[in-house]
Order: C-alpha cells, then sequence, then structure tokens
C-alpha cells in the first residue's frame, strides 16, 4: 500500500510523468486483480480532497469485496481520515468525504457461487409394501465469476435409508453418520455436475423423508442462500384406508338443496371402513357423521347426500347414505346436513381419530383450509353452460377411469382450465361418467358407400330405399367453405 498526502509536492505536482490528482486523465488509479479501475481518483472527489494541508486518507484491507465499506478508508493510525480536521461540504467526522473518496458504485467482488439442486423420484407419495428404491437427481454447479476449489456435497441420508448407488462416477466417502460426500478439486465458472443417488428404503417405513443435501468450497463465497436443497418424500402405508373426495354437488337442482351431495372413493389397496368419518363445512362447522358399519370397496365410489328421496330424483339412483330416507337400502348418517353456500366454500373428511384426510376448496371463498394449497376450484363457465347443478369432480385417467395422485390443488379436478385433455369438463347429476367413460369400441365387416350430393344424392338413397326390409338409419354431413 501507498498512502500519498494530498499536499505532496513531488508526486503531485500535476506534471508527467508525475502523480496528479488534478485531472482524471492522469490520475492515480486502485485496480482490482484484473486490472479494472476499482476507484479512480478523479477531480470528483479530487477536487473535494480534505483542505486540511497534509492529511490523508488511506484504503486498509485486503479485498474488494470491502472497497465499498467506509470503515475500510479509516482504519489508518495516526492517518484516519475521521481525525482530519473538517472541511466545507463534510461531517464533523467526515463520513460524506469517506464516502465521496470511495465512489457511490463499489464494484463487485469476484466470488464462486456454489448453485444446489435436488428433486426425489416419485415426487407424489410412495406406498410401501416392500423394501424399494428412492432416486434423487442432484445438480451442483457454480455460478460465480471464479472458480470454486475444494468442493465437497455432503449428502445427510434420514435415519434408515440405506445408501446404494450414484451416477457420479465417485465412490462417495463418509463424513459422519448417514453422511455421503462427494469432492470436486475444481468447478469452474459456468459449469455444473448432475449425477444420480439410489437408497434403499425399508417397508416398516412410515415417516416422511426429508433430505438435504449441503455444498462446500474452499475459496470465498457471498452467496450461501443456494448452497444446500432440500427433497421431501411422503411414504403412504398401502394397507391403511386411502379415501379421497372424488365429486361434490354444492349447487343442487331439488327444492331446499336437498340433492347436495358428496362422493367418496376408495383409492387404497383395501377395502375401508369409514365408521365414525366425518364430513365437515368449512364456512357453517357443521359435522355429518357416517353411520357405523359403512364398507367403502377398492376402486368404488360412495354417494352420501342431505335427502335421499331428492337426490334419487335428480341422479337417477338411490344414495349409499343420507341424513333422511325411507329406502331401507340407504344407510342414514347423524349430526347436521353440511348445507353447502352456492358460491364458495371448502368441504373436508375427516377420519375416525378426527384426522383430517382431504379436502375441497371451491368457487369464491376467503377459506383457507388446512391441507389445500393454492387457489379454489371454480365451476366451468364457458358460453351458455349453467352453473346450477354442476358436479365438481376429479379428472380421471383416461387408462384406467380412477383420479390421479391427489396434489390438494385445484389441478386436480376435472373443471380445470389448465389441461385440455382432462381438465374443462362439466358434469350434472344423472350423468353416467363411470358406466360410459371408456369409448365403446365394435369390431365388425361392414361396406361402406360415400356418396357426395347432389350429384349422387338421389341414387345412392333410392338404393338404400330399396334394399330397405324394415327401417333405415341415415347420418349425413354437411361441409361448408367458410369463404
Amino acid at each position: 500500500m501507498v498512502v500519498i498526502p494530498d499536499d505532496e509536492a513531488t508526486l503531485l505536482g500535476g506534471n508527467w510523468p508525475l502523480l496528479s490528482n488534478r485531472t482524471a486523465e492522469d490520475n492515480p488509479h486502485l485496480r482490482n486483480e484484473l486490472g479494472q479501475t476499482a476507484h479512480d481518483f478523479s477531480q470528483e472527489p479530487g477536487t473535494s480532497l480534505h483542505p486540511g494541508g497534509g492529511q490523508a486518507v488511506a484504503f486498509w484491507e485486503d479485498s474488494l469485496a470491502q472497497i465499498g465499506d467506509p470503515a475500510a478508508w479509516s482504519q489508518l493510525e495516526q492517518l484516519a481520515a475521521e481525525e482530519a480536521t473538517p472541511g466545507a461540504g463534510n461531517s464533523v467526522t467526515n463520513t460524506a468525504w469517506i464516502a465521496n473518496l470511495r465512489g457511490s458504485a463499489p464494484p463487485v467482488a469476484h466470488t464462486a457461487d456454489l448453485v444446489v439442486q435436488k428433486t426425489a423420484l416419485p415426487s407424489v407419495p410412495m406406498p410401501l409394501t416392500h423394501t424399494a428404491v428412492l432416486t434423487y437427481h442432484l445438480t451442483i454447479g457454480n455460478a460465480g465469476t471464479i472458480t470454486a476449489t475444494a468442493v465437497r456435497l455432503t449428502d445427510t441420508l434420514p435415519a434408515g435409508l440405506t445408501y446404494l448407488a450414484d451416477s457420479s462416477g465417485q465412490t462417495p466417502t463418509s463424513g459422519g453418520a448417514n453422511e455421503l460426500v462427494w469432492h470436486w478439486t475444481a468447478i469452474p465458472t459456468d459449469t455444473s455436475h448432475s449425477f444420480v443417488l439410489s437408497v434403499t428404503i425399508p417397508p416398516s417405513w412410515t415417516e416422511t423423508a426429508v433430505n438435504t443435501v449441503v455444498a462446500a468450497t474452499a475459496v470465498t463465497e457471498t452467496n450461501l442462500s443456494n448452497n444446500q436443497a432440500t427433497a421431501v418424500t411422503q411414504f403412504i402405508n398401502p394397507y391403511q384406508p386411502q379415501i379421497l373426495i372424488d365429486a361434490v354437488l354444492p349447487d343442487g337442482w331439488a327444492n331446499g338443496d336437498g340433492d347436495e351431495a358428496v362422493a367418496l372413493r376408495n383409492v387404497g389397496r383395501v377395502p375401508a371402513d369409514l365408521s365414525g368419518w366425518v364430513l365437515r363445512n368449512g364456512t357453517g362447522r357443521l359435522d355429518f357423521v357416517l353411520p357405523d358399519g359403512v364398507l367403502l370397496p377398492v376402486g368404488q365410489v360412495m354417494w352420501v347426500t342431505n335427502d335421499a328421496v331428492a337426490f334419487a330424483a335428480q341422479f337417477g339412483h338411490v344414495p349409499d347414505v343420507a341424513l333422511t330416507a325411507s329406502d331401507p337400502a340407504v344407510l342414514l348418517g347423524t349430526g347436521k346436513w353440511l348445507n353447502l353456500s352456492n358460491s364458495g366454500g371448502s368441504v373436508t373428511l375427516y377420519d375416525g381419530d378426527n384426522t383430517a384426510v382431504d379436502t375441497l376448496l371451491y368457487g369464491t371463498t376467503s377459506e383457507t383450509p388446512l391441507g389445500w394449497q393454492g387457489t379454489a376450484v371454480e365451476p366451468f363457465k364457458v358460453g351458455n353452460v349453467g352453473l346450477e347443478g354442476q358436479i365438481l369432480y376429479r379428472q380421471r385417467d383416461q387408462r384406467t377411469n380412477q383420479p390421479f395422485a391427489d396434489t390438494d390443488t385445484a389441478a386436480d379436478w376435472a373443471q380445470s382450465m389448465a389441461d385440455v385433455v382432462n381438465g374443462r369438463k362439466i358434469r350434472y347429476p344423472g350423468w353416467q361418467l363411470e358406466e360410459f367413460f371408456f369409448t365403446r369400441k365394435v369390431t365388425n365387416t361392414a361396406v361402406i358407400t360415400l356418396g357426395v350430393a347432389p350429384d349422387n344424392a338421389f341414387e345412392l338413397l333410392q338404393t338404400e330405399l330399396n334394399n330397405a326390409r324394415q327401417s333405415i338409419q341415415i347420418e349425413t354431413h354437411t361441409f361448408e367453405s367458410i369463404a
């Protein structure tokens, strides 16, 4: 470091080759390791250097990252700038002078910046029936301006998970209990490494696996917020009941909305005993309790309603459970019916231990039910489609006619505008979705005759009419040119 008083006549005389702080062209420059100007002692602040003769200011640190710190310009024993006699335009402690001298926009320090990403597959809740393999995708990169050296990537596996293999090309070392450590001598700027890590999970696992990976380097990093990433995997006991709210009719057609209904579906692997389970209206806190002995088979749907007679009049069949019913085939629940809001609200299903199992948020509402994420499900609105009587229902997998994995979001539901195949759908009471979901396929041998009207219409129709013995079915298509 060279410290030059502002009245040093030998060096600051203003004539070449002497140094000068009189003009910007030949002023001393503070340069970084790349030869770039970190600070230029130009006429501004050159002309505002402290007028007290013999005083000096100096940068007394060893990192460009500190160039913007006023304290770095004032820690120089007896020559501290803050000890100089205050001059015109400067505060008592010369803070303004120091700030002016160091510049208003300090240069960006050159550092490494490690970035870590981690995802787990599958990303949906995972059933465990035997020892399974969980796969993680890991990526480590350097978004900084200098090479990161002596890089370590440490993955701490949750207790119970066991390392199986990885595709890094390395043999990870052990950094401690359940720790896997990968090493890189250097990761240059704009360079990344990706690999797959496989671990095994015992069938007894019933917890949620929270797995965090952390990166570190021997060089300086100023941004540590992206040095770690966490993947969360939820596991399901397949032999526990897995019930979803499959459909909801919040605004019925019957007088007084007696046909309001909720459909429950068993998406698990075993029949479910729903004795004592509860449907709750989030707005009115009304509870409808399912009766003892109610069983829901695997893959089947159960309709629960207020008034069994009103429900049957709209749907064409009796419900499975109702608050009031005259048909002995309908099981009777207890408590109060939900009285769902036509404009919006929520429905939550609770098991016998009063644990929330599934929820639906719909319409316009300020409710924030436990377990739901994001915006509410909206009825399908297009053209003359009526909102009254619409059944909100889950999207179906085209291959199985079963719901997709539950994400507790509006994207699960068939009214979603985001999915042009499985969404943008409407449903009303009486529509036999389950029976007619799959397209009917018929294989037969037939003779097809194509006739173009009007040139061939008479001859073709005359022939078919003459051949008919009892009845004839005719289907015609009209093609028009929009030009």
